[in-house]
């Protein structure tokens, strides 16, 4: 999935992908494809960038997940003894985002993230990280939605059948990003998926599923309707802040 954090498009949460990558795993890995919006999660050029991540996910919380990059942008984490401090804020709810360790590092760095969560996920809610007390990033999260299809429990077979997703667009310019990831009998695996125009609609490519065991494979697939926010240009900070609102089905596929 996307750079983004608890969740899961094309590009992963730079956070939890050190989390992934901190573990062993076997996977099947296919070609991301060519996406129709850029990625709204560069990686920002400087040290003292942050990247934010605004999480909504049905639950009635909001999770915010801040990303302050090493210096060769590999993972996310901050210089030891370092006093950084964020706070997230929405319709007069304030909250600390503590910084949760995931690795030692070097001797100078230690790996992991700020993180904290509002109450509330509702379209247009606002939500602001300031960076040591300045007003640094702004984000609103898109239009909820469910995924309408596939069904609950749906069966698929690779030899005849189209794996279609459908849900309803919010017809704002949002993009949606998406990855799934495979329970088999011979293993686990995940996979990017890519980053498509919010049209309602996609087609999972069936070159994405190999190598399935005669009794198939139970798949999720993980969506994230997201849109870009804005950086506070008075403050001198630097980065990026975007907001989704993430959902998921699951289904089994057969070869």
């Amino acid at each position: 999935m996307r750079r983004s954090a608890f969740g899961w498009a094309s590009r992963p949460s730079p956070f939890f992908a050190l989390l992934a990558a901190l573990s062993i795993s076997m996977g099947c890995q296919k070609e991301e494809t060519t996406a129709p919006t850029p990625d709204p999660i560069p990686v920002t050029p400087l040290d003292t960038s942050a990247i934010v991540d605004i999480e909504a996910d049905s639950s009635g919380m909001t999770a915010i997940e801040v990303c302050i990059e090493e210096p060769n942008g590999l993972t996310c984490g901050r210089q030891k003894g370092s006093k950084e401090v964020f706070e997230a804020s929405s319709d007069g709810e304030k909250v600390p985002l503590e910084f949760q360790l995931v690795a030692e590092g070097s001797d100078a760095f230690e790996a992991g993230a700020f993180v904290g969560k509002l109450t509330g996920d509702a379209a247009g809610k606002v939500i602001a990280v300031s960076w040591d007390g300045d007003a640094a990033f702004e984000a609103t999260l898109p239009a909820p939605f469910e995924i309408t299809e596939p069904a609950i429990a749906a069966v698929f077979s690779l030899a005849t059948d189209t794996i279609t997703v459908k849900w309803a667009p919010s017809g704002e310019p949002d993009i949606i990003e998406w990855s799934y990831s495979a329970k088999c009998s011979n293993g686990n695996w995940s996979a990017p998926g890519g980053i498509e125009d919010d049209v309602g609609e996609l087609v999972m490519p069936p070159e994405g599923f190999t190598n399935l065991p005669p009794d198939g494979c139970s798949i999720t697939i993980e969506m994230g309707r997201r849109r870009k926010g804005t950086v506070d240009t008075t403050t001198m900070r630097e980065g990026f802040i975007s907001a989704a609102q993430v959902r998921s089905a699951t289904f089994t596929v057969k070869p």
